[in-house]
């Protein structure tokens, strides 16, 4: 599959600034953002699978 471009994210200085303190060294807000979608993605799937499984069990 071919990569793709995010969309660009704007967020108020706060949360930029309390992000970037608790970078590793060398991490880069980029590689983070690289890195959260994915990990997203799968946590967005299994939210579903298990309300799926929650509404079988209520029926």
């Amino acid at each position: 599959m071919k990569s793709a471009v995010i969309p660009q994210v704007r967020v108020a200085p706060q949360p930029r600034a309390e992000l970037e303190a608790v970078l590793q060294e060398g991490a880069t807000l980029s590689g983070f953002v690289e890195a959260s979608v994915p990990a997203e993605a799968v946590l967005a799937k299994l939210q579903a699978e298990l309300e799926a499984r929650r509404r079988r069990l209520d029926r």
